[in-house]
């Protein structure tokens, strides 16, 4: 289950444009009231959203169902809710439907469903939906694909897709032994592009060694180096 809330992270921010002025107050009042503990409080906030049909309150009551927060834990009864959520358009809850299905949480593990879910959230400019799309083709050994998909998620700024890209271009031009130039000169930017969005810390760290590999690969190709000035 600490996989499912670890990545919670965009819900609210994403869709809070489109929401109506009733929804936007009653989800506001119940964050309030779930963060103060207060759940006598919040779940009833919760079902009046959700039984008036608003997408945000069925994942709020969803996210109540999982947790077992203010009412009994009901796994099965929270996906339901997700789904609807999902249906009603949500690009964010759509994200989020497709993780569950790809951990294999609360419902069985599905990867064509996970995926039908991240494309049509992908759609709707959740760019780490196309990250977790490269992740699934990866899986598969599809590397073009996998390239595709980190490609789109990067041009949204996700900085782990720029390194997940690079690395997959440089597997390609390993695969094939192909010359490789025009595909190692591309993964460089990406990870130029990272480097420059990463000031500290690990992912920094993973930054250069994927930086220092692509240049050897380069340097093999192109003794002048031309292609990491690009």
């Amino acid at each position: 289950m600490g996989r499912y809330f670890g990545v919670i992270v965009i819900a609210v921010a994403a869709v809070a444009a489109a929401m109506r002025a009733d929804d936007q107050s009653d989800l506001a009042a119940a964050k309030a009231a779930v963060d103060a503990g207060d759940f006598a409080k919040a779940v009833p906030i919760i079902e009046a959203m959700a039984a008036r049909g608003s997408a945000e309150g069925l994942r709020a009551q969803a996210v109540l169902y999982l947790r077992g927060q203010g009412v009994a834990k009901d796994e099965p009864k929270a996906f339901a809710l997700m789904t609807k959520a999902a249906e009603a358009g949500l690009p964010a809850v759509q994200h989020e439907l497709a993780i569950l299905l790809y951990n294999g949480v609360v419902a069985p593990k599905d990867l064509a469903k996970a995926s039908e879910w991240l494309k049509k959230a992908g759609a709707q400019n959740v760019g780490v939906s196309w990250h977790l799309l490269g992740r699934i083709a990866a899986e598969g050994k599809n590397l073009k694909d996998a390239a595709e998909n980190y490609r789109k998620a990067s041009k949204f700024g996700v900085i782990g897709a720029m390194l997940d890209l690079a690395q997959t271009l440089m597997n390609q031009v390993a695969e094939t032994k192909a010359d490789g130039i025009e595909e190692l000169s591309e993964a460089y930017r990406w990870v130029q592009t990272a480097l420059a969005a990463v000031p500290s810390g690990p992912q920094r760290d993973e930054v250069h060694r994927i930086r220092l590999a692509i240049e050897d690969g380069i340097n093999k190709r192109d003794p002048k180096g031309a292609a990491t000035t690009i």
